[in-house]
């Protein structure tokens, strides 16, 4: 348990002023907000602090680190999850897309360190995905939509290559395995992926559904997870590579991140099965 609060990281400390945000009053000043800060540090065991009688309060050495709140709700201004009032920055209101961030109830892009270890704890994580991955989340925070947008797409179709890659190893016999190969061997991703579902899902679900059952998670979520991983490619990537910038907005990118790790967790998990299991075809 800290003194005072300058000594957490500053991917922790966000996180903490984050998940405080979303519990803010309709209006607020920066100085209510560090308060509310350092009663939830308190309360989850971080900082020292003492019962006031009618609730918890801390100790006048704790102030040092009110500076730390302060400097996380200018940050959420620059992000749109706080906007003034009439009287300028000393009325704060929590925006609606704010709220929306601060319930997501799990890991977010913007506590980087937590973000990136759900996907280096995977076994044998890809260091190119992760590049792309560490590219989107930094520009991102720095507001640089198309840039972050851009880059998870091409970490997703890098997971994508990946899987495409362990199923041919998997494919079964090897009269079929260099068939396939030539099927496959396409010089952009839509075709691959178009090449893929047409000649070769039905064949991969039914040796899934055989091996693990028809409610296995691989089974059951591989429409909608292999469906998300190419609209990050597609459907964002593409297009805003192409000056197509319509549906492209900061939510789009932070929900999209929000929910990788998700998909590449389920992409990893059928790499593993595919690495163990022959397909035929």
């Amino acid at each position: 348990m800290q003194d005072d609060l300058t000594g957490m990281s500053d991917d922790n400390f966000q996180m903490l002023a984050l998940s405080v945000l979303g519990n803010c009053h309709e209006v607020f000043s920066p100085e209510q907000f560090a308060i509310l800060v350092n009663k939830v540090a308190i309360k989850k065991g971080i900082l020292k602090g003492y019962d006031e009688g009618s609730g918890i309060g801390y100790a006048p050495h704790s102030y040092k680190h009110d500076r730390r709140s302060i400097d996380a709700l200018q940050d959420y201004f620059i992000y749109g999850y706080v906007r003034m009032g009439i009287r300028g920055f000393s009325e704060l209101h929590v925006t609606e897309h704010g709220r929306h961030i601060a319930s997501q109830g799990r890991v977010t892009p913007y506590d980087p360190s937590g973000y990136l270890s759900q996907l280096t704890s995977i076994q044998n994580f890809d260091p190119t995905m992760l590049e792309y991955i560490t590219e989107s989340i930094q520009t991102l925070r720095a507001g640089r939509i198309i840039s972050s947008i851009v880059t998870l797409g091409v970490a997703s179709e890098r997971g994508y290559n990946l899987f495409l890659d362990q199923f041919l190893h998997s494919v079964s016999p090897s009269a079929s395995q260099k068939k396939a190969v030539a099927i496959l061997d396409k010089w952009n991703i839509h075709s691959r992926y178009k090449a893929f579902n047409d000649n070769y899902k039905d064949c991969l679900t039914k040796a899934l559904t055989s091996s693990l059952g028809a409610r296995s998670l691989l089974v059951h979520n591989y429409d909608t997870y292999m469906t998300a991983i190419f609209i990050n490619i597609k459907s964002y990537r593409n297009d805003a590579g192409h000056a197509d910038l319509s549906g492209i907005t900061k939510k789009v990118a932070e929900d999209r991140l929000i929910i990788f790790p998700d998909y590449i967790r389920f992409l990893y998990e059928l790499i593993d099965w595919l690495s163990k299991n022959n397909v035929t075809v």
